[in-house]
């Protein structure tokens, strides 16, 4: 859907599901409240091909500095400077948070310059930025509540 009004050209704040290939190292992600996905299946499932097993997966989302609490959209947003925020947030391949530090190291090697963040899905300070993330794109960025997390429009079946 496109989003009209000032906001249309900025950033969407946005939380993607992704996940790290086993068969070919690839990096493959989607917006987490793609709607397209709902009448299928698990999106790390369909990410991996339905492999069995995925080297990593989790979600991600990238918050200004400071995050998204603090940030003001008069900004412009070539002038931010964005941080990548990582974790292990996948029920179907429940990967492991002893390997974050890894994941966090593969992001920093293959971005230089970038601030990565790598946390456990149940670390306070991912839940707080991810739902800082969703509540800046509802108030600021044109973005509907149905936008936010897949979802089955009346009529339609799952």
């Amino acid at each position: 859907m496109s989003r009209g009004g000032p906001s249309a050209q900025r950033v969407k704040p946005a939380v993607d599901t992704y996940i790290i290939s086993a068969e070919d190292d690839s990096f493959r992600f989607s917006e987490t409240g793609a709607a397209f996905f709902v009448n299928f299946a698990s999106k790390h499932a369909l990410h991996s091909n339905c492999a069995e097993v995925v080297r990593y997966s989790g979600e991600f989302h990238l918050p200004p500095e400071g995050g998204w609490q603090n940030f003001s959209d008069s900004t412009p947003d070539d002038a931010v400077k964005w941080e990548f925020m990582i974790d292990n947030n996948s029920g179907t391949y429940a990967t492991d948070k002893m390997l974050l530090p890894e994941v966090k190291e593969l992001f920093e090697f293959n971005y230089p310059g970038l601030v990565v963040h790598a946390l456990d899905r149940e670390d306070e300070r991912l839940v707080e930025s991810r739902e800082a993330c969703r509540a800046y794109a509802l108030k600021w960025r044109g973005v509907r509540t149905d936008e936010l997390r897949p979802h089955v429009r009346e009529g339609r079946l799952r």
